[in-house]
């Protein structure tokens, strides 16, 4: 039987992701991990549901709402957040998201105090790993221990 590590070495995770889970099991990495964007890349890896994962995205962008200049952007997040629960099509969110895209590129270039993930840190690290491990900690504890156990 595979180890957990050995698995997220298969995914090509990050060797510092690697690292941190040393002999963790998939219960403790989904329980203690305060890097959202290592549970996020397992969401995408693991190919979990993908209405849940845009939709835990869509709450993921709303922890910035504040910063968003464009009622595109908002539209965006709102479609994304009701996504899992709707019966909204793919084209639909892709041409929403192409409409978000031009509103952030738009206001790339005329905003000098744009911010950077480096603003956030740690503070929003820690809470995407809570937003995703609240929607999807049990999808990715479930798919990992499948995974293992094959």
């Amino acid at each position: 039987m595979k180890t957990l590590k050995e698995l997220l070495s298969e995914l090509k995770s990050q060797y510092e992701f690697i690292e941190w889970v040393n002999d963790k099991t998939i219960e403790q990495v989904v329980k203690e991990c305060d890097r959202g964007g290592w549970l996020m890349f397992l969401v995408v890896k693991l190919e979990l549901d993908r209405r849940k994962a845009i939709a835990t995205n869509g709450h993921i962008a709303n922890t910035v709402r504040h910063l968003m200049k464009d009622e595109r952007s908002v539209k965006y997040v709102d479609l994304c957040m009701n996504f899992e629960d709707t019966s909204i099509s793919f084209e639909e969110l892709k041409t929403c998201a192409s409409d978000a895209m031009e509103a952030v590129s738009y206001f790339a270039d005329y905003y000098d105090d744009k911010p950077t993930l480096s603003s956030y840190d740690a503070e929003h690290q820690l809470q995407t790993a809570n937003i995703v491990r609240e929607r999807l900690g049990k999808d990715i504890i479930n798919k990992v221990n499948q995974l293992l156990n094959n």
